[in-house]
């Protein structure tokens, strides 16, 4: 899995940014398979997922310390998106 750079605007104005990681991920799968009904994966919630993983991040870096629930009632949008892979470079050996 990738990571993701989060950007989450929230409704009092503030915007919080992190990168999620392997530990945000594996929260989501064993707190939605103790829900009722379970909540299933990413294909069946993305957005529930997206928010999750979000939240997760932000909490585990010390941005925003309240539940899940209440983050959904206080983000205004979450936008995750992929980490752009980083193309290696060579170095420039000059003519010789």
């Amino acid at each position: 899995m990738k990571r993701l750079n989060v950007r989450a605007e929230m409704v009092d104005g503030r915007t919080l940014e992190t990168t999620t990681s392997l530990r945000d991920y594996v929260l989501y799968e064993t707190t939605a398979k103790r829900q009722k009904p379970p909540w299933g994966g990413i294909g069946d919630n993305p957005s529930r997922w997206e928010a999750f993983v979000s939240w997760a991040a932000l909490r585990r870096t010390g941005q925003y310390s309240d539940t899940f629930e209440a983050f959904l009632d206080a983000a205004e949008i979450v936008d995750a998106s992929a980490e752009e892979p980083v193309e290696p470079t060579t170095p420039d050996l000059g003519d010789g």
